[in-house]
């Protein structure tokens, strides 16, 4: 009997999916596995029945049906609202409750709570940034009498988006880059604490934030980079490191985001153009090496994850920093290299196969 994968999403309405190529993707990856791949939101539960869409390649277009409960959920649902994530899991909770689902991916907490929680483990320690809470407006002033730059990023945020960077050049003379909710960079220069903090109220209004060093993560024509490892279970039921490719922002620019303009470009060329060949051979190999210990530890604290995009940055001393970690990884830093690109967008359904396999006991 074919087994049923449903793909959460955050919008029923087929226009906010149409041309996603990794939906697509897995759906007719599916079929070719014996699996009837569908996507659907939360609020689409009808009891023993769900309401979704499959790609049909005879029609060339989604396909609206109603399926049955899935046996299988792969959480794709994208929120910045706690609430909002808290509603989902909540619908998701119910579908549980119907009959027994595997819950793939869900989603794990916010950037203050991962670095509390990866932090608690030794191995991890070297690896991350003195970070702290935002609790208020003045402490961001008492970090700059400390640090002299402050990086601040909202704790559910993403794409480098609502991201501020400080730089105190002279007492009470702060360079701001920042960058909107629309991702659109900008800067600014206040000559005073109360200007700054005048300016900060409202940016922050009521988001919270973690504030870390501003890390000079920098190649030699000042251009922003991060290193992106996608790391995701195999075939065989095993974690492994898809790809790691590098994202490069524009001159001057604060973050690495393709979604902010960066650039995908393959590791060792770069790293070479900045190290030895050894040096860039050992580092790359210490990138893997990290990326790989974090599912586990992970997995067993959030329950059942396939995939994890683990962003690094190395800094003008060659010191490895790990930066963030996103449960709900894009595809797209691989686009350039095709078969690591065909293996990240396929490996999810691969992977339920393989435990399809094992249920069967083939």
């Amino acid at each position: 009997m074919e087994k049923h994968v449903g793909i959460t999403i955050s919008s029923s309405d087929p226009q906010s999916f149409q041309h996603n190529v990794f939906l697509r993707y897995l759906c007719l990856l599916g079929k070719k596995l014996r699996l009837i791949v569908y996507v659907f939101s939360v609020q689409s539960i009808q009891h023993h029945t769900v309401v979704g869409y499959t790609y049909s390649q005879k029609e060339n277009n989604w396909v609206k049906s109603t399926f049955p409960t899935p046996d299988f959920i792969f959480d794709r649902c994208f929120t910045h609202s706690m609430k909002k994530k808290e509603a989902q899991q909540r619908f998701i909770t119910e579908l549980c409750n119907i009959k027994p689902v595997l819950i793939l991916n869900r989603s794990v907490c916010s950037k203050w709570h991962m670095y509390q929680l990866l932090n608690k483990y030794k191995c991890f320690q070297p690896y991350l940034p003195e970070t702290k809470h935002v609790e208020n407006i003045p402490m961001i002033l008492d970090w700059l009498e400390q640090h002299d730059h402050a990086f601040m990023k909202p704790h559910m945020g993403s794409h480098g988006k609502q991201t501020i960077a400080i730089t105190k050049r002279d007492e009470e003379v702060y360079d701001v880059q920042c960058r909107d909710e629309d991702n659109r960079a900008a800067s600014h220069t206040f000559h005073t604490n109360a200007s700054l903090c005048e300016w900060l109220t409202p940016w922050i209004g009521n988001e919270k934030y973690i504030i870390q060093p501003f890390l000079s993560l920098k190649d030699a024509q000042n251009r922003a980079y991060d290193i992106r490892a996608l790391v995701q279970k195999n075939k065989n039921g095993k974690w492994d490191v898809t790809g790691i490719t590098v994202r490069r922002g524009y001159t001057g620019s604060i973050t690495s985001n393709l979604h902010g303009g960066a650039a995908s470009i393959a590791p060792m060329p770069f790293l070479q153009s900045l190290y030895s060949k050894k040096e860039a051979q050992h580092l790359l190999k210490q990138i893997h090496q990290l990326a790989l210990a974090i599912p586990k530890p992970l997995e067993r604290h959030f329950g059942h994850q396939i995939e994890f995009g683990i962003d690094t940055g190395l800094d003008k001393n060659g010191n490895l920093w790990l930066l963030e970690v996103n449960s709900k990884p894009g595809r797209n830093a691989f686009k350039a290299f095709p078969l690591i690109y065909n293996h990240a967008m396929g490996n999810p359904v691969r992977y339920i196969r393989y435990l399809v396999e094992s249920q069967l006991g083939g």
